[in-house]
């Protein structure tokens, strides 16, 4: 779908386009500037032990420089892409149900639309931790609870994790902590392998840039597609 439309083609590209420009600025700033750095400690090399010194240090800074330019890439880039991913989903919303959420209501709507926001990301939060905590009981069991828990606690990360790109729809649709919570458990067992998926494309540096804008769209229009079976839509239409 991505491929296939242009401006979702262009949201996808966009970020990372963005965050090769910022990488390629800081990027020029550390080269002109390890000289500087370079030089700082040894200065004015003469003898051929001093010199070896100077090329170690080039070596070595110029590789942490690379370490720390990558790195920030993964982070920029994951900042960067958060609204282009909300856009993304809209647009495939848009693309495969021919209607988008009313936006409309003015002030009085936005500021009900934050109350709304921050209370459920407050009840998510807390639900998180009380979860969290619950399973984390059975490490305290020699072996068999030791094991248990890495396979409960993996589901769960991946449940939490399939519900943050599902958030960008449901956001839109102006839904509750209630209902969110309630779609998770009619549908934990699919939501948890749509969270292992996105966890597959998030765990791999760089590329998890390239394919997050695939995950967006692939929790939206399952999400799309859930709603409008749900009220009542052919799954044949939907298809």
């Amino acid at each position: 779908m991505i491929l296939t439309d242009r401006r979702l083609l262009v949201l996808s590209v966009a970020p990372m386009l963005i965050d090769l420009v910022l990488l390629a600025a800081m990027g020029t700033v550390l080269f002109f500037k390890l000289d500087d750095l370079v030089y700082a400690i040894v200065k004015s090399p003469d003898a051929w032990t001093e010199w070896v010194l100077v090329v170690a240090l080039f070596v070595v800074f110029g590789l942490v420089g690379i370490a720390l330019l990558a790195l920030l890439f993964v982070i920029v880039g994951t900042v960067l892409a958060s609204p282009f991913l909300d856009a993304i989903s809209a647009r495939t919303e848009l693309i495969c149900a021919g209607t988008k959420e009313d936006d409309s209501g003015g002030l009085k709507q936005v500021v009900a639309d934050a109350g709304r926001s921050v209370k459920g990301a407050l009840k998510k939060l807390a639900l998180i931790v009380a979860v969290q905590a619950a399973v984390l009981l059975l490490a305290l069991v020699p072996v068999l609870g030791q094991v248990a828990y890495s396979v409960v606690a993996s589901f769960v990360s991946f449940v939490f994790v399939g519900w943050e790109f599902l958030d960008f729809p449901w956001d839109r649709w102006r839904w509750d902590y209630k209902q969110k919570k309630a779609f998770i458990k009619r549908n934990v067992i699919s939501v948890a392998a749509l969270g292992l998926s996105t966890s597959v494309i998030l765990f791999v540096p760089v590329l998890n840039l390239a394919l997050m804008p695939a995950a967006a769209c692939g929790a939206t229009l399952w999400a799309v597609s859930e709603r409008e079976v749900a009220d009542g839509t052919p799954e044949a239409e939907v298809a």
